[in-house]
């Protein structure tokens, strides 16, 4: 555990005793903390599509869906299915029927099959459960989830397979996607990919100095792509502005990625969803933790002042306060298609069998999530890699399995 440089060469670091500053500041520098961050994976149900187990047994769940969506879309609130399983307003292209448990899987359902190939249900696995109970807990409390929600219809499970699984790297050692995408000569200098679309956000920041315009979000591959794509973002934004996965805050906090401050800033900010806020958030802190009470007095005054805008809060809090640490998301989204040329390979590889009763159909997806570091290294080397030249034996680092990050 260590502090970063930056924080060290802040007045508010200077002012605090050694045992203050590891109790606010220490993290773990260069940290990566790698972890399946979405799937979604497809279930056939036995018979459908036939007229006898369509209309005997499916129609009824379809029917009973339809009711509960009407009464949903008269009270705007979620009902209680069955099973525990909520029925939200949710959707998922033509999947109109979405039960949920709540923060960890979403069950989305469709009216009528457009062809046999289309599965009748399509299961989201979220960020949250995969993140805090794990990936094989969740799939299998999905599956039997399922499973005992058709029961109920006596209808059972025919396959399962993949349909989406995005692989994620949260790093603390870039401070911003445009460190990745520096240019020299019209060329990027650290980025190598076999991608060929390419989408780009930005923010603009208007400063005394003038304007300061800041990537946070770079998208590569074609939105409508069934192969691949890969993003580079900005993590805390994301999450403070779009008012959810709070959580990500205690688990980068637990693990190392940031720092008690950092947690204490983007827990202030969230509460306002504006990234912006995390300037007024440091002054808080200070407010708070300070000792300085001459100090303290005026970073309140600050903070009240309705005069005040966020640009000028972040003034002051820039001439003493550390800025909060940086978290950088590397997430390769991966679908159907991207796995659908390697059944074979897929049907031939290991699966760790230690695990306890693993349900026949969900074997294909267990295969490919016991041998993820195959098709990793085959995303983060060819699909998207950042290097500076300066890999083992003048071969490529890639990022970030080899973590030779700029």
């Amino acid at each position: 555990m260590s502090i970063r440089i930056e924080t060290t060469r802040t007045g508010f670091y200077e002012e605090l005793s050694y045992e203050l500053r590891e109790k606010y500041f220490t993290l773990t520098q260069k940290k990566i903390l790698p972890n399946i961050d979405n799937i979604y994976y497809s279930i056939f149900i036995a018979g459908d599509g036939t007229d006898e187990i369509t209309i005997d047994k499916v129609q009824p769940l379809i029917d009973g869906l339809h009711d509960a969506k009407q009464l949903a879309n008269m009270t705007h609130e979620a009902i209680d299915f069955s099973h525990g399983l909520m029925l939200t307003l949710k959707s998922y292209n033509f999947y109109a029927y979405c039960l949920t448990q709540t923060d960890l899987y979403d069950i989305f359902l469709c009216y009528t099959l457009p062809n046999f190939d289309t599965p009748r249900i399509v299961v989201q696995l979220r960020a949250l459960g995969l993140w805090t109970r794990g990936v094989d807990n969740i799939l299998l409390e999905s599956y039997l989830k399922v499973e005992k929600l058709l029961a109920a219809y006596n209808l059972k499970i025919e396959k399962c397979r993949e349909s989406r699984i995005d692989y994620c790297y949260h790093l603390n050692s870039i401070t911003s996607p445009d460190k990745l995408f520096q240019e020299s000569g019209g060329k990027m200098k650290y980025l190598h990919t076999n991608l060929k679309d390419f989408h780009l956000h930005g923010d603009i920041e208007h400063t005394e100095d003038g304007i300061i315009v800041h990537k946070d979000y770079i998208c590569m591959g074609n939105k409508v792509s069934k192969n691949v794509r890969a993003r580079v973002y900005d993590k805390v934004k994301e999450v403070i502005e779009m008012g959810y996965k709070s959580f990500f805050f205690e688990l980068w906090h637990e693990k190392g990625l940031i720092s008690f401050y950092d947690k204490w800033c983007m827990e202030y900010a969230f509460l306002h969803k504006n990234v912006d806020y995390l300037a007024p958030a440091r002054l808080a802190f200070y407010v708070e933790f300070g000792t300085d009470a001459g100090r303290c007095e005026a970073y309140e005054k600050a903070l009240s002042n309705p005069n005040k805008s966020l640009a000028d809060l972040k003034r002051i809090a820039d001439g003493f306060m550390p800025k909060t640490t940086p978290v950088i998301n590397i997430e390769y989204e991966t679908k159907r298609k991207f796995y659908y040329y390697s059944d074979e390979f897929i049907d031939r590889c290991k699966i760790d069998w230690t695990r306890d009763n693993i349900p026949e159909n969900l074997k294909r997806i267990y295969r490919i999530l016991d041998n993820k570091s195959l098709y990793l290294d085959y995303l983060t080397k060819r699909t998207l890699s950042f290097y500076n030249g300066k890999g083992e034996n003048g071969e490529p680092g890639s990022v970030p399995v080899a973590s030779k990050m700029i």
